[in-house]
């Protein structure tokens, strides 16, 4: 069909392209359209084709040919520069003098992938063998393919800086030194996420808002973490792995999409808590309660996260993120002036009232209304309401209560945080607004500041005086903020678009108030702020078949909708109730009085801005002008945006929330999405009010006579909104954000400005084949990313596009002009030619058994990671088994290709009806591309003409269309992504234990328990100082680690304790029972942190999971492994608990290393040794290794002579477990005993040792020890070892 379609711009887009690009030496062709990853495209020639494959390896064959890329896809990359591999080695001696070396190898490689042909915005994501790479660890350098990039550093050093090229033209990437040890020693298979904007709307951008307002650290630009336990790191503000931080990743991109970025409005959010302005309080809030464990500390306006409130539950979470610490605000402020932008702070309000809430409603509701708009603060009762305060001194009242007291003078720095010496509980307006101010001093400054936003219900706000109370706040704040911030920093309030050029009271008495006046004229405020959300169309889906009133072609027709910024609805006309808008009943906007329609008007800012202003009392004009004085200030939209659903241009202030009681979609939307509805609605604004973008029209935006600009300043206009929770993490981490879910039909621009609209890949495709400008202004249609697989055409390169979409092309007059079916224009009337008599008409149906009942659309998802996916249509009813397939070469989401899918398939329904006829040659208005109508024979049928045959007639062959309301997009958001993995300190256990049954190797005592999550294996680094760490061992497993709950008693060794049990809490796993014959086989060993400081090894038999992660430990097993006098002391609640598996490695202390002291290091592989990610220790391994255990069964006799002989067993620490009733080996390098004897519990009279395990203590010796006999003496016997004296064996000895 599209083929056919394109005949029309045969002339163009038929012949093969040349090249167009510079050859990459001898590697890299640079043609149009070549491909490098079929992973993503397959043939775009066929229709009904062949699924698309897998990803392919990168390729480094000689002439290889490069991709073009529109928007953002994942491609892979054409190695065109590699070093040889660089071999690093390290040596180190196992232990001091004497030991082994031991040489470890690691290997580097730098090397460079060209991406595509053109210039890209940049590079987002880079996988390696699938797994995507942490760019923040590696050298990475991307170059864009300008055409004046210099050579890359490396290669230039390399060689040499005149043999080095720079690629021009070509976008490439180079890795510097990258490690090959996780890859086995092998370059990976790279693949990269890369964005070529297409399009001017990104390029046009020239400020921006910057939310999400609340979130506690998200405006950090340094990384932020949670440690809830020990070893357990969360990230706050990094969910990224293509930056340091989320909002530094986010900020990145907005630069690299938008050159032209020269403001960003920094959003600040405090939470307002009741719609009655008396009883409001402006106040911070934390989302998170908890008070331990975080990196940084949270402190907002003096409060700590102790003593701060929170935001209120809806639902299964909290309704909104924090406030922003005043730390992180500082720091943003920097971080952006940093990059050579200015910084508007935007203190901004979101109303905390949650929908089980009490409050008497203003407005005579039950309660008031969840989660409102901050608009919708007024008076109580509110106006229009019996015994309305409005018009009153009790609005006055309220009013000021709202406001509070604060002043600039309370407001200081102490310890670099901004105090404030009223009131502790004055959380008012005036505070919330000059603490941002003191604040954005603190920082250093900013460009420019905003005293308040869209605040409309208490701005109209009169007392009994006809005064607006509030608009005197905001002037005397404007006076406050500027003694904080000085005269550099310019100062506004962002008005709503129904609030900035008047109030009319709906009181019937004619008045008049252009109640801002006072504000926008005060000295100390520089701008008119309009947050502009005016509706730019009024489309309804039968105007598809019947006409728009309006002149649209469509919904987002791009002429229409820049049209109506100064026409259409607010200027030329209004609804006067919802049942005109329902009945399309227009009401003409017209001053009969003075005829200065604009005063009416919201839309007319030129007249407004232009003229003096004169309020009215009773619908009469007052002498005396108001303080405005004409062009005497400019105009910044504080707030410019629409949301991405259908229709959006219809009323582009509502959005999706389901919290909200302000959550809708615009009028007559179906509210699926629509991209291009955002779009559209921008390009409209940027070329009315931008002096450099294509059509803007000089008499629009006039320039100002008393000032140096014109009336809207286009480096003002801040695109609503930018989001520093960067894509795709947002909105796809649905575990940490829960309003990922509203970002499909919401005002956010990230994931979109790095797409194209239908049109927008139109004319560079024709751009980039050298080919003229085509007029797209009725091609609807938008994708994340397409890229040309093969040299083809131009038209080869559209007609996918032109196919999946329905676009038709018509030449006319030298254009080429491309438009959907349903935006074609109105159809010609063609008179058919008459020949002998007859009318020459053929009629022709396709049989429905000859038409696809099934249709699948083959698309790669870009919220899957670019992942090849399939959508289907089905057309129910219908009768026969065709299929028809088509393979996209371009990325686009599920919900968009389902209906795409839909209504292709609905057009090739209605093309079973194809005419052919014969018009007159003078018939030149009927070409392909434009629908016509043959009422005589076809009656209100329309069809779309084919192909014209010129000769002595003009033959014309025709499909008939319908003009049908496209298939709703219901978006499919995948919110259940997991954050990527953010590696922090491990919960480690050094553990000095016995040795191993089986050997006498003391250095493999010192054993590593380590845990963390997210897991990665630790790296285990020991040195004698603290530098000069050498890894020695790795835990490659999480080791099963976690604390007693309850104490455990003191125990008797080798004993199963039948009535005890040891509680615990697993950090996690889980532990399982075994018999009693494993048990004593040595399974379920576990080491306790012992009451006496070492570890006491004991088993279980039983586990039972009591509650989640605690479990009971029964048939305990005490004192294993000679730690008898660990047991005896027992262990405290708390003491750690570690389960003795293979996940516990020796810590890979030397033989040699026995007994000193030296310093330990565990983190996680492949990060640094600081203490960010590295738990470090202090001790001596393999000590309890090498002591000998207690002789036991001590035993004193009395011989006749008045002497004691002792005797004792001894115990052997290695091979001592055999049973077949052999004398146990020594284990020591000799025999040898120290017996100590003294009173109990004091002090040691006698010492002596001997070579056998027995002595005798001589009457002579007794007397002289003690010099009156008593009760019982203490025996403590310790055997001699190569660690020196072991563990003690007690008796007591009885002289009675």
């Amino acid at each position: 069909m599209a083929t056919i379609l394109l005949q029309a711009a045969g002339a163009f887009l038929g012949g093969f392209l040349g090249s167009t690009g510079a050859a990459i030496g001898t590697a890299v062709g640079a043609i149009a359209g070549y491909t490098l990853d079929r992973a993503l495209i397959n043939s775009t020639r066929r229709i009904e084709g062949p699924r698309l494959a897998s990803a392919p390896p990168f390729t480094a064959e000689d002439g290889a040919p490069l991709p073009r890329l529109y928007g953002t896809a994942r491609l892979g990359g054409t190695l065109i520069w590699v070093t040889r591999f660089e071999e690093a080695s390290t040596t180190t001696r196992q232990g001091f003098k004497g030991g082994p070396r031991l040489t470890e190898y690691s290997y580097f490689v730098s090397a460079a992938f060209a991406l595509c042909e053109g210039e890209i915005a940049g590079v987002r994501r880079i996988w390696a063998d699938g797994r995507e790479l942490d760019r923040t660890l590696f050298e990475i350098r991307v170059h864009r393919g300008t055409e004046d990039q210099d050579p890359d550093p490396l290669i230039a050093a390399k060689q040499g800086a005149d043999n080095a090229p720079a690629y021009r033209g070509t976008a490439y990437i180079v890795f510097e030194r990258f490690p090959l040890e996780e890859y086995g020693n092998r370059i990976p298979q790279f693949q990269f996420e890369t964005i070529r904007a297409v399009g001017t709307l990104a390029r046009n951008v020239r400020a921006a808002c910057l939310i999400p307002g609340a979130t506690e650290f998200g405006l950090s630009p340094t990384p932020v973490t949670q440690t809830p336990r020990d070893g357990e790191t969360v990230s706050l503000n990094r969910h990224v792995l293509h930056g340091e931080t989320d909002m530094t990743a986010a900020l990145d991109e907005l630069q690299a999409l938008c050159p032209n970025l020269a403001n960003i409005g920094l959003v600040v959010a405090w939470f307002g808590t009741d719609l009655r302005a008396g009883h409001c309080r402006i106040r911070p809030a934390l989302a998170d309660p908890a008070t331990d464990g975080f990196s940084a500390p949270w402190r907002a306006a003096g409060l700590g996260r102790a003593g701060a409130p929170t935001v209120s539950w809806d639902g299964e979470g909290a309704a909104y993120g924090g406030t922003p610490s005043d730390a992180s605000v500082v720091a943003a402020i920097a971080e952006i002036r940093g990059r050579g932008l200015g910084v508007t702070l935007y203190p901004f309000v979101m109303m905390d009232v949650p929908a089980d809430n009490e409050l008497p409603d203003p407005y005579g509701g039950a309660a008031q209304a969840p989660y409102p708009w901050r608009g919708r603060i007024t008076c109580d009762p509110a106006p229009g309401r019996d015994g309305s305060a409005d018009a009153t001194a009790a609005a006055r009242t309220q009013v000021d209560a709202f406001c509070g007291d604060a002043v600039a003078a309370d407001f200081s720095v102490s310890g670099g945080a901004v105090t404030y010496a009223g009131p502790a509980d004055d959380w008012s307006y005036r505070r919330f607004v000059l603490h941002m101010a003191r604040l954005a001093a603190l920082a250093g400054g900013v460009d420019a500041f905003i005293v308040g936003s869209e605040l409309r219900g208490l701005t109209t706000l009169r007392d009994g005086a006809n005064a607006f109370p509030f608009v005197e706040q905001l002037c005397d704040l404007a006076r406050e903020a500027r003694a904080l911030l000085g005269a550099e920093t310019k100062i506004t309030y962002a008005a709503d678009w129904s609030e900035y050029f008047g109030h009319r009271p709906g009181d019937g008495s004619g008045d008049v108030h252009f109640h801002l006046d006072p504000l926008w004229a005060h000295d100390d405020i520089d701008a008119v702020g309009i947050d502009n959300y005016l509706p730019l169309a009024d489309w309804r889906d039968g105007d598809y078949a019947g006409g728009n009133p309006d002149g649209f072609s469509g919904p987002y027709d791009a002429a229409g909708l820049r049209r109506n910024i100064a026409g259409g609805e607010g200027f030329d006309w209004f609804y006067a109730s919802e049942a005109d808008r329902a009945a399309r009943l227009r009401t003409p906007i017209e001053d009969s009085a003075y005829g200065k329609d604009w005063v009416f008007r919201s839309k007319d800012l030129v007249s407004w801005w232009s003229n003096e202003h004169f309020d009215r009392v009773g619908g009469v004009e007052t002498g005396t002008p108001t303080a405005w004085q004409p062009r005497s200030k400019p105009i910044w939209l504080t707030e410019l945006g629409c949301p991405a659903v259908d229709k959006g241009p219809n009323q582009p202030n509502v959005f999706p929330d389901p919290k909200s009681s302000e959550s809708a979609v615009p009028h007559f939307s179906s509210g699926g999405r629509s991209d291009l509805a955002q779009q559209r609605f921008i390009a409209a604004h940027q070329a009315h009010w931008d002096a450099a973008a294509a059509g803007f029209a000089a008499e629009a935006n006039p320039v100002s006579d008393r000032y140096d600009g014109r009336m809207v300043d286009a480096e003002r206009i801040y695109l609503w909104a930018w989001d520093a929770r960067p894509f795709p993490a947002f909105p796809l981490v649905g575990a940490v954000w829960r309003d990922g879910g509203n970002w499909a039909k919401g005002h956010w621009l990230n994931g979109r400005l790095g797409g194209a609209t239908a049109g927008d890949l139109v004319q560079a495709i024709l751009a980039d084949h050298g080919l003229p400008e085509a007029d797209v202004d009725r091609a609807e249609g938008t994708l994340h990313g397409y890229v040309i697989a093969e040299p083809q055409s131009a038209r080869s390169a559209l007609e996918p596009v032109a196919d999946l979409f329905g676009l038709a092309a018509t030449e006319d007059g030298g254009t080429l002009r491309f438009s959907s079916e349903t935006t074609t224009g109105a159809p010609v009337v063609a008179d058919l030619l008459i020949a002998d008599g007859e009318t020459v008409f053929r009629a022709e149906r396709t049989p429905d058994h000859q038409l696809p009942t099934e249709l699948s659309v083959a698309f790669h998802d870009p919220l899957r990671d670019f992942q090849a996916r399939t959508a289907r249509a089905v057309r129910l009813g219908a009768g026969g088994l065709r299929q028809e397939t088509i393979a996209f070469p371009g990325a686009i989401e599920a919900g968009a290709a389902r209906s795409l899918a839909d209504d292709r398939l609905r057009r090739l329904w209605a093309a079973r009806d194809t005419v052919a006829f014969d018009l007159p040659p003078t018939e030149v208005g009927v070409v392909p591309g434009r629908s016509v109508q043959l009422p005589g024979h076809a009656g209100d049928a329309e069809f779309l003409v084919e192909s014209v045959e010129q000769g002595l007639v003009r033959r014309v062959s025709a499909r008939r269309i319908a003009r049908l309301v496209p298939t709703a997009d219901d978006p499919e958001i995948p919110a259940d992504r997991a954050a990527p993995a953010v590696f922090g300190a491990p919960a480690v256990q050094f553990l000095d234990l016995p040795a191993p049954p089986g050997g006498d190797a003391a250095e493999r005592g010192l054993r590593i328990a380590a845990w963390a999550k997210p897991w990665r294996s630790q790296a285990i680094h020991a040195s004698p100082e603290t530098t000069g760490f050498v890894r020695r061992a790795t835990a490659a497993r999480p080791a099963t680690t976690g604390e007693l709950v309850a104490p455990l008693a003191p125990g008797l060794e080798g004993r199963v304790m039948r009535g005890a049990d040891l509680i615990v809490r697993l950090n996690d796993g889980e532990l399982s029972s075994v018999s009693r014959a494993r048990l004593l086989n040595g399974a379920n060993a576990a080491a306790v942190g012992a009451g006496a400081g070492g570890w006491e090894v004991l088993q279980f038999e039983s586990a039972e999971e009591i509650s989640a992660s605690v479990w009971r430990l029964t048939g305990l097993l005490r004192g294993q492994s000679g730690t008898g006098d660990q047991a005896a002391t027992g262990a405290p609640e708390g003491a750690a608990f570690v389960l003795l598996d293979a996940a516990v490695v020796p810590a890979g202390l030397a033989a040699s290393e026995v007994g000193l002291l030296l310093n330990w290091r565990v983190g996680p592989s492949g990060r640094d040794l600081s203490p960010a990610h590295c738990v470090e220790e202090q001790i001596a391994g393999g000590v309890r290794a090498r002591m000998p255990l207690s002789p036991v069964h001590i035993r004193a006799t009395r011989t006749e002579a008045g002497d004691w002989t002792l005797s004792w067993i001894r115990r052997g620490r290695v091979d001592a477990d055999a049973w077949d009733g052999a004398e146990i080996p020594l284990g020591e390098n000799a025999e040898s005993y120290r017996i100590d004897i003294g009173p109990p519990g004091g002090p040691t009279l006698r010492s002596a040792t001997a070579a056998e395990p027995g002595w005798i203590y001589a009457a002579a010796h007794l007397a002289a020890d003690f010099a009156s006999l008593p009760a019982e003496a203490e025996i403590a016997v310790r055997q001699l070892g190569a660690g020196g004296w072991g563990l003690p064996g007690v008796a007591r000895m009885t002289f009675n």
